[in-house]
């Protein structure tokens, strides 16, 4: 007896595929292009307004303030008001936007010329200048780094270009981050508040470590009750835990 087998339907691919790839290619080439030279023009942007009229008083007065970080030059005042009207963005955007490309250009030159040459997405690059701005770096820690991470933008997965950019921040100011690993150790706390009745609230900054794994004992031990036939919801059971755990040593 033969099996009837429907056979598959052959893939034909359309005669314009190739023309559609291209043209995607092409739209996607076309956007990273417009990126990078918004980018520019932002910077430039910069250059221009890198002085305002020392004449002027009251509603004219402008300031020159700084978007960046350390080893960024300053802007007039209403550039970011400028900026932020024509990209369609609110003002404190504008401005952020101002201080990530004044950081990029002055801080980070190799990432910048990445970002320029189409090679490195300005996502990624926020990144990497994030990171280095929320660690506190100078401008020529900030260069150091940029000369050891930039490289490996293409090569290296974002995972792994994080965790090599820790590495290169902390190697960057060693100080610094002996600092910033000392200072949540410092602000530890476990606090109970009154809050009337027999209950008390309880609040705690803890280590991440400690806080998983007192997270994962409660869970286990909510299980536990509810296994041994309490009805309670689970937040009430992970508070009689926690009331098990401070019992152990009474």
């Amino acid at each position: 007896m033969n099996e009837y087998r429907e056979e598959e339907p052959a893939i034909v691919a359309p005669s314009n595929a190739r023309e559609l790839f291209d043209t995607l290619a092409a739209a996607r080439n076309a956007r990273i292009a417009a990126e990078a030279r918004e980018l520019d023009t932002i910077h430039r942007l910069c250059l221009a307004y890198h002085a305002v009229d020392e004449d002027a008083f009251g509603e004219a007065a402008e300031k020159l303030i700084y978007h960046g970080a350390d080893g960024t030059p300053a802007v007039a005042e209403y550039l970011s008001l400028e900026v932020s009207a024509l990209l369609g963005i609110t003002p404190g955007s504008g401005a952020t936007l101002i201080g990530q490309v004044l950081n990029c250009v002055y801080r980070h030159p190799l990432l910048w010329d990445a970002v320029q040459a189409g090679w490195v997405r300005w996502r990624r690059a926020l990144d990497v200048i994030g990171e280095v701005n929320s660690a506190g770096l100078d401008a020529a820690a900030a260069r150091w780094v940029d000369q050891r991470i930039t490289p490996l933008l293409a090569t290296l997965s974002p995972a792994r270009v994080r965790r090599t950019l820790a590495g290169l921040i902390s190697l960057a100011d060693p100080e610094a981050a002996r600092r910033r690993d000392d200072n949540p150790r410092r602000t530890r706390h476990a606090t109970f508040w009154a809050s009337g009745g027999p209950c008390r609230d309880l609040t705690a900054r803890m280590l991440l470590s400690d806080a998983m794994a007192l997270d994962t004992t409660l869970d286990q031990l909510a299980a536990a009750l509810a296994a041994q036939g309490d009805e309670d919801a689970l937040d009430i059971r992970r508070s009689t835990a926690l009331g098990a755990l401070a019992s152990i040593h009474r």
